[in-house]
């Protein structure tokens, strides 16, 4: 009898200690799991793409396999650009041993450009399937955060090569997307600057993409009052403003992009850090409609998200913790018995 009292109790309990623990530390737990057994155990080629620092602080990006297709060690210039950008942070914030890998990341950008007459552009060598991408697709996202990082290290540096780069990548938004370019040109609803661009591709037009691009060309603004790009900027928040409402979904959350992605927490609150930058430029009313819309979206618990979702990583965490909580409860419960 007294047996059976302490398997119940246990049992409880364990549920209850393996709830709180799924609340509290699962997200972590789950990534933790499911990278050990990707890596330790199944040795296969279907891992999360991994990042690699070389001796300089060049990033790649080991994709392994994506939709059955091996894809391995691939030079992803948006990678360099993000490196190079926490890199100049690090240096401005007193980090002086971050300027040689700031260096490292602008230079690469200004040796591995495609020059054509007076075009820069940085084409992606592999596939990407979600969005009926081939190899040789191209970034507005890429070259925004290229003249970001380009114009910070001019500003330090003073090199007039790092700012020449800057306008050769600039004009690549005069190109639309049919002509090689990464433009969707319309006449009355602005110029949409494409995340992911090619001609044949399913037209994803990425929200991210966007906000990031706009806030690359008024970077360059910013520094040469060059009026081709306040054109585009303009052309480009005419284009936000007419289709922002396309991406306000259910909640207050918003979309990745408009072929049905919806935005997970981190990707919908840089859509929302990345409109505030954007608003102190414009005062956009446009633009504060959704920042305070957005803002009052919140994350699922990891718990009710994961119920619902049931993948196999949650239900092997979540039996693995019951089942050692309950044993552990057992012997606790016989040892202070005898």
């Amino acid at each position: 009898m007294y047996f059976r009292q302490t398997l119940s109790i246990s049992f409880f309990s364990s549920i209850l200690l393996t709830t709180l623990f799924l609340h509290f530390f699962g997200e972590k737990s789950e990534t933790t799991l499911r990278n050990f057994y990707r890596e330790s155990i199944c040795k296969c080629d279907t891992l999360r793409p991994k990042i690699i620092i070389d001796t300089i602080g060049i990033p790649s990006v080991n994709y392994y396999s994506v939709s059955g297709e091996h894809i391995g060690i691939q030079t992803n210039p948006l990678e360099i650009c993000k490196y190079g950008l926490t890199y100049f942070e690090s240096y401005q914030a007193g980090e002086l041993s971050s300027k040689p890998k700031l260096l490292a990341c602008s230079n690469w950008l200004i040796e591995n450009s495609e020059q054509i007459d007076s075009f820069a552009f940085y084409h992606y060598k592999y596939p990407k399937k979600a969005y009926n991408l081939t190899a040789g697709w191209l970034s507005a996202m890429t070259h925004g955060m290229a003249i970001q990082l380009l114009i910070h290290v001019y500003n330090e540096t003073q090199d007039s090569i790092y700012l020449l780069k800057s306008e050769q990548i600039l004009n690549t938004f005069f190109l639309p997307v049919d002509s090689g370019g990464i433009t969707y040109k319309t006449e009355n609803e602005g110029w949409w600057y494409e995340e992911y661009a090619q001609l044949g591709s399913t037209k994803p037009y990425v929200l991210m993409g966007m906000l990031d691009a706009l806030l690359g060309i008024h970077i360059y603004y910013q520094k040469t009052h060059q009026k081709n790009a306040y054109f585009l900027f303009n052309k480009g928040m005419i284009a936000l403003e007419k289709n922002l409402h396309k991406y306000h979904r259910e909640n207050n959350f918003s979309m990745n992009d408009l072929v049905g992605h919806k935005a997970n927490w981190e990707y919908h609150s840089r859509h929302v850090q990345l409109l505030k930058e954007l608003y102190t430029i414009t005062h956009s009313a446009t633009i504060k409609k959704y920042i305070e819309k957005w803002q009052k979206a919140t994350p699922k618990p990891y718990l009710l998200k994961s119920l619902k979702e049931r993948n196999k990583t949650f239900l092997v965490l979540t039996f693995s913790i019951l089942m050692f909580s309950f044993f552990v409860l057992v012997i606790i419960h016989q040892h202070f018995r005898s």
